[in-house]
């Protein structure tokens, strides 16, 4: 009903026999076809997760999310299987060394936080080989990953969804939808009220960039150029026809730098034209395009009779020992 109601929406489930040669519930993935367009919009880095659900039946939703050129979340698809498989860090100034090597903007800053885990744990260092460089730190990273490197948009998709983890299946893809719809509507709204180049949170940042670059002296190269010299002598070398600095800033998030913004002060270059065009209001309004309909009514729409007179029962779990906490 909701793939008739909502076009481009992808959607499967698969099921499974038991013992008495009955089908019962196995996985299912759901991906509306709003979410699908919309994400085509936005920085292509999805970050995917799993919680627990606290239904008779159990299992786990996972989730792969995105975020918008505003900085909210945006659901690509869900998922609902029966186990989900993590592995962790539990020791907390490993994990902060760890989190600063991955997140680092210039290779030199990466090596020195690289060697200060190989001193304080070799088994972290070979589990991080055997998952290879690339897969973990954005400077050797191949694709880009912009300000996106932790698990917080998830957590947040997450929380937003815990009312609903509680429900059966058919009651949480139902919250699920309802959901998305208050979203899209608030989120569509806000886009369509803002009359800035950039978004409300890009502006931000770039205000705070800014801030902190007082005092600054600026040296032109060219019409496009310039060395930037902190305070304490720093330098730094603006490429603002390739989007780039030194300080690799510019290079990865494709918002500018407070020294890109101080050669563009400089040579008369609008700020808005050296943002990555996810970050504009074209791309935020745009994303919110898509509209999500109610399923449709059973009787108002012909359905093929293999679906109409499927009986399906509820996955094959186990009791869990003791006494259960909810009659």
């Amino acid at each position: 009903m909701l793939k008739l109601a909502n076009p481009g929406t992808i959607a499967d489930l698969e099921t499974e026999v038991d013992d008495d040669g009955d089908e019962c519930f196995m996985y299912l993935f759901l991906a509306f076809g709003a979410l699908v367009e919309g994400f085509k919009k936005l920085r292509h880095v999805l970050v995917i997760d799993g919680t627990h659900l606290s239904g008779k039946y159990k299992g786990v939703l996972l989730t792969a999310s995105g975020q918008d050129a505003n900085f909210q979340v945006f659901p690509l698809a869900f998922g609902i299987v029966d186990a989900e498989n993590k592995d962790a860090w539990t020791c907390k100034g490993l994990a902060k060394l760890v989190t600063k090597a991955a997140t680092a903007y210039r290779l030199a800053d990466y090596k020195d936080y690289f060697n200060k885990i190989k001193a304080s744990n070799s088994a972290c260092i070979i589990y991080l080989a055997n998952i290879g460089a690339r897969q973990w730190s954005r400077v050797h990273y191949v694709g880009e990953r912009y300000n996106i490197m932790t698990s917080n948009i998830a957590e947040q998709l997450n929380n937003a969804l815990a009312e609903g983890r509680g429900s059966s299946i058919i009651e949480l893809l139902v919250f699920i939808q309802r959901m998305m719809t208050r979203w899209f509507n608030a989120h569509r709204n806000k886009a369509e009220r803002h009359h800035g180049a950039l978004t409300v949170e890009v502006d931000k940042v770039i205000t705070k960039a800014m801030s902190t670059m007082r005092g600054t002296a600026v040296n032109p190269i060219s019409n496009w150029t310039c060395v930037v010299v902190e305070k304490f002598g720093s330098k730094h070398h603006v490429l603002l026809d390739e989007k780039k600095c030194t300080c690799k800033y510019f290079d990865r998030i494709k918002i500018p730098c407070g020294h890109a913004m101080l050669a563009a002060d400089r040579l008369g270059i609008p700020y808005e034209t050296l943002v990555g065009h996810w970050y504009k209001t074209g791309a935020w309004r745009d994303t919110y395009a898509g509209l999500f309909c109610l399923e449709e009514r059973p009787h108002d729409a012909e359905i093929p009779f293999e679906i109409r007179d499927q009986v399906l029962y509820p996955p094959i779990t186990k009791r869990l020992a003791g006494r259960r906490r909810k009659s």
